[in-house]
């Protein structure tokens, strides 16, 4: 939420941390070839990464070379999640890792990547084809390709035993986009060589990128390493005179903005897909459009399993600027569609930024801002990683904010770091529309001054981070109530997990601040809702005026805590489950429908 005016309770005990696991579907380009005796569909390469199951600190382990993060490029997501026991722990230790390799679909004779998989040895625990290649199906290469075996250890039921990492290389004198691979012992000894050299090495100009592992010896184990062979960096043009890096390890602020400059009113900047460092705002000045290359709006989202390729915007670790990466203010006719914005929190921990979040002045955390902007549209994008704020504060009148992902915004643990997923401070005559909130650390989906705002069929959860609240609706004015007169909230699905919310639903501000200001909310409708979880799953002090009343009607209240007490008031024919429900006297209940629960009842409706 952008006011923080009280401290708030944060006692709830984290049960889970968040795993930030990559996309695990291929979106795969079929074409014919009539030459090559090689598969039809093949995958683009974007490098690789190593993330371990470490408890505390960043499980980032080794780092993809292209993103200079534990991220892949945008259009690569992480197609390959295949499992290693590495040394991160140090000398001698073992610990469970995930070797993440980066790819997408890409047209025949494109690359020189076709895929992996993973066999375990045929031991107590072995699951066989652990991971089979996208390409195939199976856990084999393609014909026509050659198959590089890698060794490491996994963990099993039966405990660590022998596994094997395949990559599928197409071999040729002048690679392109993938180098080959190869692994290596601590003792120096070449355990399997590339096919592109004959050797453990990688061709000319590529860059070397190591993932640790550990592999069986005579009376124990080593620790070894895969590395695979990455392209060397390849700018594109961006617009007419404009180059920039599209792997994320160079700021290419000015240029975006210089191409956002050069842009006609009323015009497009289409971005080649590909990972965009940030290291200033990128401003969008003007109404305009900006997006993807070669996307349509009715394409498939971003960050969906079967994406398309989109341009990410990632902040570098040193960017420091108020309202975001990406920013608009006082336009009209912007719009955004098919990005991704990228905070970067782990890699600005020890910011300026993250000491201002800490300061409790949080919008130099937000990810992006578009503000007093008439009928704009923010569509099938994503806004993740914030490092505090918000991933996305909005506020201006019919606005469309359709088809967004929020994800993994913030830290609930951490004084100031929290972060909404998304903000909308007004949006009046707004459609706010089949959007997904997952595992934010503050609110999920906040809601300010909006009436007559269509807010349907979004998804809100919390199933690995903690939040005060999945969904609210509040006033964010220090003098004034929020208007929701004409507003519908319905068909929305909040699903807090046991001990991830306080809040599954809050309508109003109390006891958000209780005496600290005026700020009821008055008006709409939020009805035909499906609430799950939360130590209370709709709380409703504050709502409504006599005038102007909040309905909550025709909603599911199911529970998700085993431990929420009983209690019984007076004056209520309703029921609800061990999830609560509680209630100020001018919200006008009816209708509401609750699934009941092992743990007890409550009736709680009564004034």
């Amino acid at each position: 939420m952008i006011f923080k005016l009280m401290s708030r309770a944060r006692n709830i005990e984290i049960t889970s941390r968040i795993v930030l696991s990559g996309l695990l579907a291929l979106g795969l380009i079929a074409r014919a070839t009539a030459s090559n005796s090689l598969p039809p569909t093949q995958a683009a390469f974007g490098a690789a990464y190593e993330i371990t199951d470490a408890t505390t600190g960043n499980s980032c382990y080794n780092k993809n070379t292209l993103t200079n993060s534990c991220a892949c490029p945008g259009g690569t997501p992480a197609a390959a999640d295949l499992r290693v026991i590495n040394d991160s722990g140090g000398a001698g230790t073992q610990r469970g890792g995930h070797f993440m390799v980066c790819s997408s679909g890409a047209p025949s004779g494109s690359s020189e990547f076709y895929g992996t998989y993973q066999q375990d040895d045929a031991v107590a625990g072995g699951l066989g084809c652990r991971r089979g290649n996208a390409i195939t199906g199976a856990c084999s290469c393609p014909a026509g390709t050659v198959d590089v075996s890698h060794r490491t250890l996994a963990d099993s039921s039966a405990g660590i035993i022998g596994s094997n990492i395949h990559v599928c290389t197409k071999v040729t004198s002048a690679p392109v986009s993938f180098g080959g691979s190869y692994e290596i012992t601590d003792g120096n000894v070449c355990k399997s060589s590339n096919p592109m050299t004959g050797a453990c090495s990688c061709p000319a100009t590529f860059t070397k990128e190591m993932i640790r592992t550990q592999v069986d010896v005579t009376g124990g184990f080593t620790g070894a390493t895969i590395t695979m062979c990455v392209p060397p960096m390849q700018w594109v043009t961006i617009c007419p005179g404009n180059t920039a890096d599209p792997t994320g390890k160079t700021d290419v602020s000015a240029q975006i903005n210089n191409c956002i400059n050069a842009t006609p009113s009323g015009g497009t900047l289409a971005l080649p897909a590909g990972t965009y460092q940030v290291n200033s705002p990128i401003v969008i000045n003007k109404p305009m459009s900006i997006r993807t290359q070669g996307v349509a709006d009715t394409d498939v989202a971003c960050g969906k399993s079967s994406s398309v390729p989109c341009a990410t915007f990632v902040s570098s670790s040193t960017f420091s600027a108020a309202n975001g990466l990406l920013q608009s203010d006082g336009m009209r006719n912007v719009v955004i569609d098919h990005v991704v914005v990228d905070g970067n929190r782990f890699d600005r921990l020890g910011s300026a930024s993250a000491s201002a979040c800490a300061a409790d002045h949080n919008q130099y955390g937000f990810n992006a801002s578009v503000t007093n902007c008439a009928t704009c549209t923010f569509q099938n994008s994503v806004s993740e990683r914030a490092l505090c704020g918000t991933g996305l504060q909005w506020s201006g009148s019919s606005a469309t904010i359709k088809s967004n992902s929020f994800v993994a915004n913030g830290d609930h643990f951490t004084h100031g770091l929290w972060s909404d997923g998304l903000t909308l401070v007004s949006a009046d005559n707004g459609t706010i529309s089949n959007n997904t909130a997952a595992d934010n650390s503050d609110v999920g989906l906040i809601i300010g001054s909006s009436s007559n705002a269509r807010v349907t069929n979004n998804m809100v959860t919390q199933t690995r981070g903690t939040a005060f609240a999945a969904f609210m609706l509040f006033s964010f004015s220090t003098s004034a109530d929020a208007n929701f007169t004409g507003a519908t909230f319905s068909g929305n699905t909040i699903n807090c997990s046991a001990g991830k919310c306080f809040y599954a639903v809050a309508i109003g501000n109390d006891p958000w601040l209780e005496a600290a200001r005026p700020g009821a909310v008055y008006g709409g409708s939020f009805i035909n809702n499906a609430v799950t979880g939360g130590v209370i799953g709709i709380n409703a002090a504050g709502a409504g005026t006599s005038s102007n009343p909040v309905t909550v009607s025709g909603n599911t209240i199911a529970t998700s805590q085993p431990d929420s007490p009983s209690n019984a008031c007076v004056g209520s024919a309703n029921t609800v489950a061990s999830s609560r429900f509680n209630r100020a006297p001018d919200a006008v209940i009816a209708g509401t429908q609750v699934v009941s629960s092992s743990q007890g009842t409550v009736q709680c409706l009564g004034p």
